[in-house]
């Protein structure tokens, strides 16, 4: 089962929308009210400006496709060979964002879903992304991937990737998580088995969602990982 995404809530969390302040139409019977503010700025002068009421709205325009993020989600659930496995891939899928490449421009990462790589989107500063998945080392064996969460979580000042995982399509055997240390060079590694967060305490690549955070206040990120069938970790 293929899925194209548009303008969905992976790329509205990116702001890949151009977004303006307007009045709402007469025609629709909604009434917009503004004030203003007033300040006074030395020898009695003042300046007033308009203060948007909440009663005014935003527009979105959905960019996807100029933007260069167009992507489909694909996954084994409509596969022959028909298991249990394939029956989760229909939930499956997952993105974060965050700049990893250090240029004060938010990225993307956007998980395939079984039969589809995942992506990497570079922003570019122009409005358009680029798919640098392949050069930077996050294409893999693919797999049933559910979440996503970036943190730097060894300090070196760059925003690593861990990604969750059920397994590869149609293996109704657990697969493993990823970490994707940040080499600061444009690529990661993966360093999972390194550092111990490859599988749950059961054996098993069972997460969905995952989240970095300072959860014991010690200076340091931790993960939480929320599992699917087993215990979260």
């Amino acid at each position: 089962m293929n899925h194209r995404i548009t303008a969905g809530a992976v790329f509205f969390t990116m702001a890949l929308a151009a977004c303006s302040a307007e009045m709402p139409a007469a025609s629709t019977g909604a009434v917009a009210s503004s004030s203003s503010a007033t300040s006074t700025t030395g020898a009695g002068s003042t300046t007033s400006s308009p203060m948007l009421s909440e009663e005014q709205s935003l527009r979105f325009v959905d960019v996807t496709g100029s933007a260069g993020v167009t992507f489909t989600h694909a996954t084994p659930f409509d596969a022959a060979n028909y298991t249990v496995a394939m029956d989760s891939a229909k939930m499956i899928g997952g993105a974060t964002t965050g700049d990893f490449t250090n240029d004060g421009l938010p990225d993307l990462f956007v998980i395939g879903g079984g039969l589809a790589a995942d992506a990497f989107f570079v922003n570019l500063g122009d409005g358009t992304f680029e798919n640098r998945a392949e050069p930077a080392g996050l294409i893999g064996d693919w797999h049933l991937g559910a979440g996503a969460a970036a943190g730097d979580y060894d300090g070196d000042g760059w925003l690593d990737l861990f990604v969750t995982s059920h397994g590869t399509p149609g293996d109704p055997q657990p697969g493993r998580h990823r970490l994707f240390h940040n080499n600061g060079d444009g690529t990661f590694t993966d360093v999972a088995e390194r550092a111990g967060v490859a599988t749950t305490a059961r054996e098993e690549a069972d997460g969905f969602g995952a989240a970095f955070g300072d959860i014991d206040l010690d200076g340091d990120l931790d993960l939480f990982v929320a599992g699917w069938v087993k215990d979260s970790e």
